[in-house]
């Protein structure tokens, strides 16, 4: 509804980027708008983590082209990206920093190979609550995904 009335442009331009962008089929059945929208439907109803599925793959339009075709180092352009467009809407400090390190910290580990040492320093020095949302993050990707990927690393980090 919002993408009909026009409020989508309005509001979230740079995620309007990703409209019509294909994504590698081996690992998304969606292109990244429609991705972006399905990992928010998954997510649990807790408004910041919502925004953080909403946008975590937000700068994939960007790194895509800046690359030649790669999507790498979009979680970290998608930090930078999120924090000045949540600024922009005038959200609070606070709820700009917590989305914009979900969305640049939904990367990590992606394929479950970090040692299990290096995992403990970093949830050590992110924080419990912050690491438990970066789970549900993990699981509402995998899941809005739609390829029934493996939560191999949502579990490992459990």
């Amino acid at each position: 509804m919002l993408e009909d009335l026009g409020a989508f442009y309005d509001l979230l331009p740079q995620l309007m980027e990703g409209r019509g962008m294909e994504q590698p089929g081996r690992y998304h059945r969606y292109g990244v708008l429609q991705h972006n929208l399905m990992v928010c439907a998954a997510t649990p109803p807790v408004p910041a983590l919502r925004l953080a599925g909403l946008l975590h793959d937000v700068a994939k339009p960007r790194c895509f082209y800046l690359t030649g075709g790669k999507m790498h180092g979009h979680d970290l352009a998608g930090e930078a990206l999120c924090r000045r467009m949540l600024a922009r809407l005038r959200l609070d400090n606070r709820t700009v920093d917590h989305v914009a390190l979900l969305v640049g910290r939904h990367m990590f580990d992606l394929d479950g190979s970090a040692r299990e040492s290096t995992c403990r320093k970093r949830f050590a020095g992110w924080g419990f609550d912050f690491v438990r949302e970066l789970i549900l993050l993990r699981e509402a990707d995998v899941v809005g995904s739609g390829m029934g990927g493996s939560l191999y690393t949502a579990k490992k980090w459990r």
